[in-house]
Order: structure tokens, then C-alpha cells, then sequence
């Protein structure tokens, strides 16, 4: 961005948001045209950080999909398991949307309900699934 000597063009903007940018970036310390650029730059990252948090949900979404599938086939292991751990320990290492007494929480749930297949412990599995989902999608 940095094109030097600046070439300066003009943008129609509402004279309301017109008036907003100068004085957000006045309360910033810049020049309204480094105002925009900090927003343009910001919300680009914003962006990425949010792609990032779906890869998340969706991995998590196809784990505990294989789990259920696999239990429900009678087909369930260590492996598997594992692979939920390994799952909610990036969520909790890289995203950090949970923390460890909430994956140990979750990893014992799955762990009972693979040796009793209740209902009533399926249940709040999938709660614990969920809320870890819209943590993730929710997450700033």
C-alpha cells in the first residue's frame, strides 16, 4: 500500500458515514485515509481468524460424527477416541475456546456412553458437543 508518490482518487460516501470516519478517526490519532486502511486491514484479519474457527467446527463436527457412527456400529475403539482427544486439544490449545476440565469433561462422556450407549448420557454429549460448536462459531 505503500505507492509512493500517494495516488489520491475519490469515493462517494454518504456524507453520515462521511462524518463517522472523520470522527472515529479522529478519536484514533490518524488522517481518514489511515483510519481506513487500519479498518481494510483489520477486517481482512478478522476474516482469516473466522475461517480458521470453521475448519474447527467442522472438524469437530466430523469426529464426533464418526464417534456416533462408530458406536452405534458397535465399532468404537481407542482410536477413535483419540481422535475426538486430539480434536478438542487443538480447540483447546489453538482456538481456546474451551479449556482442559471442559475436554476431559466431554472425553469422559464419550468414553461412558461408548460402554453403556444410554440415551440419557447421549444427550448431554451432544449438549457438550454443541455448546463447544457455538463456542467456537462465537468465539472473538
Amino acid at each position: 500500500m505503500k505507492d509512493y508518490p500517494i495516488k489520491w482518487s475519490t469515493l462517494k460516501l454518504p456524507t453520515s458515514l462521511y462524518e463517522e470516519i472523520k470522527k472515529l478517526s479522529k478519536q484514533e490519532g490518524l488522517v481518514p485515509h489511515k483510519f481506513l486502511a487500519k479498518c481494510v486491514t483489520t477486517y481482512k484479519s478478522y476474516e482469516k481468524v473466522f475461517e480458521r474457527r470453521l475448519w474447527y467446527a467442522f472438524k469437530l463436527m466430523l469426529v464426533y460424527g464418526d464417534f456416533r457412527s462408530l458406536v452405534r456400529h458397535g465399532l468404537a475403539d481407542e482410536k477413535i477416541m483419540r481422535s475426538l482427544d486430539y480434536v478438542l486439544y487443538q480447540i483447546e490449545d489453538r482456538i481456546k475456546v474451551i479449556n482442559r476440565e471442559e475436554r476431559e469433561a466431554i472425553l469422559k462422556l464419550a468414553e461412558e456412553y461408548m460402554n453403556t450407549k444410554s440415551n440419557r448420557v447421549l444427550y448431554k454429549l451432544n449438549d457438550k458437543i454443541r455448546d463447544v460448536f457455538f463456542k467456537i462459531l462465537a468465539y472473538q
